[in-house]
């Protein structure tokens, strides 16, 4: 939806207004701040250009960041555009990736917040702690049936553990009746050979 500044211009079902485009970024003005004169920037932007020269990079007019303001009207004009849902984008660039299905909503910037709250293409991270997969919103039921981080509960002693180390606790499982009849069976060798050992002791002796 945004660039490392402003939001992207494909986003728009209509080109906006050239006023309603950073001077720094030439995107869509993303909390539209400006100077003493008038001169509008996305407040990333111009933060930026201040740590460099305190100075408004149109007019270059003294400025620091206790100058700035934000320009309400601007705001106001950018929440009225219209825009197409901003998972469109999704594998247009390397930070995202294609959901498959292209959803079809079509708004205003002031309603994209409500949108992308129930969109099934938006882009969610999963609930499992240590997984880092970003899935749409539609597919999360799916993914949380195989992320191998999802807690899952053994079969034999209810512990419960991350899938991905199911297979060696089962195997390891004092509760698991194979677990339980190989150490039987060691225990049986073990007796044995010491039976064994104890015997050939004796007869040493």
């Amino acid at each position: 939806m945004e660039t490392n500044c402003g939001y992207y211009l494909d986003l728009f079902l209509t080109p906006p207004n050239d006023r309603l485009l950073c001077p720094l970024c030439l995107e869509v003005l993303i909390n539209p701040t400006g100077c003493q004169n008038g001169h509008i920037f996305c407040r990333k932007c111009i933060l930026a250009a201040l740590a460099v020269r305190s100075e408004c990079p149109s007019c270059r007019i003294n400025l620091t960041v206790s100058n700035l303001s934000v320009n309400l009207i601007a705001k106001e004009m950018v929440g009225e555009l219209k825009l197409r849902c901003p998972t469109t984008l999704y594998g247009k660039s390397n930070s995202t990736v294609s959901t498959g299905t292209i959803c079809l909503w079509n708004g205003t910037m002031n309603d994209v917040d409500k949108h992308l709250a129930v969109c099934g293409n938006f882009l969610v991270n999963c609930q499992n702690i240590g997984c880092t997969d970003k899935i749409p919103r539609r597919l999360l039921p799916s993914h949380l049936s195989v992320c191998m981080h999802h807690l899952v509960r053994c079969s034999y002693c209810n512990h419960v553990v991350k899938r991905k180390d199911s297979s060696i606790h089962t195997m390891r499982c004092p509760r698991n009746p194979a677990v339980v009849r190989t150490k039987s069976a060691l225990v049986v060798v073990g007796l044995l050979v010491l039976s064994v050992a104890l015997l050939g002791f004796r007869r040493l002796r």
